[in-house]
């Protein structure tokens, strides 16, 4: 489960630790943002779902969705940090997916 919080410019940030690539296999993890919970705002909408970056890196910036992530042994900590302008209404709502791939 990630860490939810606010950075300075009102974007919504989630933390969370996840296998790194050698340990993971095929499962890829995706961050999703929606301004009303998907009901007209679709999760999973272009632009609005972002695959996780496999290695490490600062500042790593996949569609509108900037990523800080560090090895932690088996694992990669992640810091997602999507933009306060992705919301509507002061309203941003973030999940995390994983999705397992076929050998």
């Amino acid at each position: 489960m990630p860490t939810v919080s606010e950075d300075g410019s009102g974007g919504l940030v989630l933390t969370f630790s996840m296998l790194n690539a050698a340990s993971r296999g095929t499962a890829t993890m995706s961050t999703q943002h929606s301004s009303d919970l998907g009901a007209t705002d679709a999760w999973d909408a272009a632009g609005n779902e972002t695959l996780v970056p496999e290695g490490p890196g600062t500042g790593i910036v996949v569609g509108v969705v900037s990523f800080d992530v560090t090895e932690n042994g088996g694992l990669n900590d992640v810091v997602a940090t999507i933009p306060g302008s992705e919301g509507s209404g002061g309203k941003l709502f973030g999940r995390l997916t994983a999705t397992m791939g076929l050998p």
